[in-house]
């Protein structure tokens, strides 16, 4: 029978696209059925891949976590389970038809992965504090930071690029803003940041720099990582968190950015990133809703601001925090104050 899957194994390799996907979920099935668990395991972590690239985040993730349960049971390699770790991480909580439960033995398990195999918990630490601060869970969060920083680092752990990125948000989260600058300017020269690495970490440093009113980085930012993002599958995410600063500064050029992107957006599983385009779509209609009215794109932004309440309201309920509502909340008082601030400079200037 082994012999019987490796062959329809190679062969589905060779498939393309819908076929190929197909074909493994047949193939599957038979392993599971006939209780070859080490193929399935490879044929789940292909699987894996190919929705991964074709953004079926919901099959991809409980794909991966039906591997945990068979490496904690047969101890297959662990190779692929902390390759796709951090990016699985990343995403669990941004799917809706993933439960809260699911999402806590998605964590309880990978520790248990981790420390059974003999690796350091670095890798495992960075990315729960992550999380923990997605959800707006900080005190949780700043502890487990510094569970993090003591933990050494090996082969397991993430690149340094990624992993500085990380640190410096968290100056800029707890007020550091020296520490925070000085930290991430090794992520700006490039120091260990594999591909992919400033796609992140610019979009979210925006933000940042925003706060401190250092415009010239705020706009470096903005153009740089949009550059980064714009054409790479599965940066919507990143495109979002721009557009929340770009829309308060320029709203017209935000208005041709979410006309871009807006099909992309709808179309994703990723129901944080359809919050971050949803706030968005809330500061256009601000901004130029007036000049809007009575056309298509109003109606269009209004609707994209309704599902942004609808998914704030489901995933502050299922996370059991506020953090999706308290984000709405920043950013409209920082379109508040931006604008007031923007029309008492204008009223300074005629006064002159």
């Amino acid at each position: 029978m082994k012999l019987e899957i490796e062959k329809m194994y190679q062969k589905s390799l060779k498939l393309k696209d819908e076929e190929k996907v197909d074909s493994l979920k047949n193939l599957l099935v038979i392993c599971e059925d006939t209780e070859e668990h080490s193929y399935g395991y490879a044929i789940r972590f292909q699987l894996f891949k190919e929705y991964r690239a074709i953004g079926k985040l919901y099959n991809a993730i409980k794909l991966y976590m039906a591997n945990i349960q068979v490496f904690l049971e047969h101890r297959y390699t662990i190779k692929p389970l902390l390759d796709n770790f951090a990016w699985v991480a990343t995403y669990i909580d941004s799917v809706r038809n993933i439960q809260q439960k699911e999402i806590n033995d998605f964590f309880n398990n990978m520790k248990n992965v981790y420390e059974i195999s003999g690796f350091s918990l670095r890798s495992f630490y960075h990315e729960y504090y992550n999380y923990l601060m997605r959800i707006g869970k900080w005190e949780e969060g700043f502890t487990t930071y510094s569970r993090w920083m003591v933990e050494s680092r090996d082969e397991a752990s993430q690149s340094i690029g990624k992993e500085e990125s990380d640190r410096a948000f968290y100056y800029f989260n707890v007020g550091d803003y020296d520490n925070g600058k000085y930290v991430f300017e090794s992520v700006k020269k490039g120091f260990d940041c594999p591909s992919g690495t400033r796609t992140y970490a610019y979009a979210r440093a925006v933000k940042y720099y925003f706060e401190l009113k250092d415009w010239e980085m705020t706009s470096y930012l903005m153009q740089r990582g949009y550059d980064f993002a714009k054409y790479k599958q599965g940066a919507t995410e990143e495109v979002a968190e721009i557009m929340k600063s770009l829309t308060i500064l320029n709203p017209k050029i935000a208005l041709k950015v979410w006309e871009k992107h807006r099909y992309e957006v709808n179309k994703s599983e990723n129901e944080r990133t359809k919050f971050s385009f949803g706030v968005s779509s809330y500061l256009l209609e601000k901004s130029l809703g007036a000049h809007l009215v009575g056309t298509k794109k109003l109606h269009k932004i209004n609707e994209c601001v309704k599902e942004m309440y609808d998914i704030q309201k489901f995933m502050d309920e299922r996370n059991g925090t506020s953090a999706y509502h308290d984000e709405l909340a920043y950013w409209g008082e920082v379109w508040d104050n931006f604008n007031k601030r923007t029309k008492k400079l204008k009223q300074q200037k005629k006064s002159s």
